[in-house]
């Protein structure tokens, strides 16, 4: 695969859109002064936060490009309205699994795709499961949230009331280590195995971490277990970030909170280039807007970005054209465009700048995006590995049979393909950990 060629990055403009944080105003992150370990209690540590300013840069969507086929070499990514991913043996025989090949007279592909072929029989079972269970309550949230800006933001305060039930098995796993921290606007909190060093005595490496739900749901307690096992794999500890979500809060102030908590790591003493991005579906869209918006400001970047079933493009256009609009065991068809048109849209308009699709990708570190064959957000990846293919950075896309959105981690703990797929993040973070600096290889 071609080294990724280390650029200089475009210079940071100014949002006419985005809010300032008041430097008055930013004060000293406080800790709640415990580290929690199965019971046991020590102190905890302050952490500094700092106050930035979103950037702007952004670019306009490039141009459709070829197809990658292991039977006809080229150098560009399929696009998703081209795609056939209704079915299993749909995906397998549209999407190949091998590095994008070489043509002649061009540049090698900074991309690999791999297709997984089928899913294994608690993915299988799982399947309709969700379909008849989960996608029902969110297709019924979503036709709430239609109705009106008053039945939306009850929609999007229920997501947020859904992380009060999740305190009761949101309890941290034993051998799981868990200091709590806080920032100037949200909460944020620490896990590492047992056997490791505490992370804020000894920084060395990490992950900065940031869950789903759309921007309306999810936080610590109902992703505890799922980052303690990451944290375990991965044999790193694990920053997860509550940031502030919809209805009383926007995205930016979302991408606030991650810029804060990515330079507090920095000031603690963590080489930049032993962190790693990581989030899932809003989240995992979420951390990759944080790091253009660190290249952007001058910040050192990290040594990856690891994400699965990112959101990564407001505009639902290109979404709802894809065939998997209509097969996703989880998310129904309109809700990802309520969330956006409810509570991201500001006087009925969606700032382009703010999806991640929009920008380029220049300068980025070596990048792993995990997501299912009949998920919506296949629609993203793909766009994802576009912007990837046009700036040469590393990418290895992998698209699991019929693994359900988010599930591919969050059902690590019951299903063999979300195990596998926890092992191979955890085998791209040691690469990217071990590559030396301005180094490209993916794992």
């Amino acid at each position: 695969m071609a080294p990724n060629p280390q650029s200089t990055p475009p210079p940071a403009t100014a949002d006419p859109t985005e809010t300032t944080p008041n430097p008055e105003s930013a004060g000293t992150a406080e800790s709640p002064g415990v580290v929690e370990t199965a019971g046991v209690v020590e102190p905890a540590s302050v952490v500094e936060p700092a106050s930035v300013v979103e950037p702007a840069s952004v670019v306009e969507p490039a141009s459709v490009v070829e197809p990658a086929s292991v039977v006809e070499p080229a150098s560009a990514i399929e696009t998703a309205s081209a795609i056939e991913t209704a079915s299993a043996i749909e995906t397998a025989s549209a999407i190949e699994t091998a590095s994008v090949v070489e043509s002649p007279g061009t540049v090698e592909s900074s991309v690999v795709i791999e297709n997984f072929g089928t899913a294994r029989i608690g993915t299988r079972i799982v399947d309709p499961v969700l379909r008849t269970t989960l996608q029902q309550a969110l297709r019924a949230a979503a036709w709430v949230g239609n109705q009106g800006p008053r039945e939306a933001e009850f929609v999007f305060l229920a997501g947020r009331y859904s992380e009060v039930p999740a305190r009761i098995i949101g309890g941290t796993p034993r051998g799981i280590r868990r200091r709590p921290v806080r920032f100037e606007h949200c909460e944020a909190e620490w896990l590492w195995d047992a056997r490791l060093p505490d992370p804020t005595v000894k920084q060395d490496a990490a992950i900065l971490y940031f869950h789903g739900g759309a921007f309306v749901a999810g936080g610590l307690n109902s992703y505890r277990r799922y980052t303690a096992r990451m944290a375990r794999t991965s044999e790193l500890p694990v920053l997860t970030v509550d940031y502030r979500q919809l209805p009383h809060n926007h995205i930016r102030d979302s991408l606030h909170d991650g810029l804060e908590a990515y330079r507090s790591l920095l000031d603690a003493g963590f080489p930049a280039g032993r962190l790693i991005l990581a989030g899932d579906s809003a989240g995992g869209g979420l951390a990759l807007r944080l790091a253009l918006a660190a290249r952007d400001l001058g910040m050192p970047l990290p040594a990856g970005i690891s994400v699965t079933s990112p959101w990564a493009d407001f505009d639902s256009t290109a979404r709802l054209a894809h065939p998997n609009a209509r097969h996703d065991a989880v998310l129904p068809t309109a809700g990802p465009d309520m969330v956006v048109r409810r509570g991201i849209a500001i006087d009925g308009k969606v700032d382009p700048r703010w999806s991640v699709v929009n920008h380029d990708f220049t300068g980025l570190p070596p990048i792993l995006v995990q997501v299912g064959s009949e998920e919506m957000l296949l629609s993203d990846a793909l766009e994802i590995a576009k912007r990837c293919e046009e700036a040469h950075v590393p990418l290895r896309l992998q698209i699991r049979s019929r693994t359900p959105h988010s599930m591919i981690y969050l059902g690590a703990g019951l299903l063999g393909d979300g195990r596998a797929a926890m092992a191979d993040a955890a085998a791209f973070h040691r690469s990217v950990l071990d590559t030396p600096a301005g180094g490209s290889r993916v794992a």
